[in-house]
């Protein structure tokens, strides 16, 4: 068989092998919607977005330069003694979001 029959053959077996996945791609692509929308809601709320409704991106910068510096800071540490505390410092500025989350809901009603 010449070669351009060999190519129709895999086109139609390709299109039917695509329908036969569609459910499931579907379902894939309506999961990843919905992870997607979970991840940036707790992402969110993680770096205090509501606190300004106007700029909710500040809220990523602010928090994205305190979690680099603690990240800088723990790069450093060994050199003034704190290198049993590395732990600690990348887990402060955790810590402080989840206190403003906090704070931010039992002020903010």
């Amino acid at each position: 068989m010449p070669i351009g029959t060999w190519l129709i053959i895999a086109g139609i077996v390709l299109v039917l092998l695509l329908t036969m996945a569609q459910p499931f791609l579907t379902g894939t692509y309506w999961l990843g919607a919905v992870l997607s929308v979970a991840v940036f809601a707790f992402l969110d709320a993680l770096f205090s977005a509501r606190a300004t409704p106007n700029a909710p991106w500040m809220m990523w910068v602010v928090w994205g330069i305190v979690v680099g510096l603690a990240m800088a800071f723990w790069t450093i540490a060994p050199v003034y003694g704190l290198r049993k505390q590395r732990p600690l410092i990348l887990a402060v500025p955790f810590a402080l979001m989840l206190l403003v989350i906090l704070l931010l809901r039992v002020l903010g009603g």
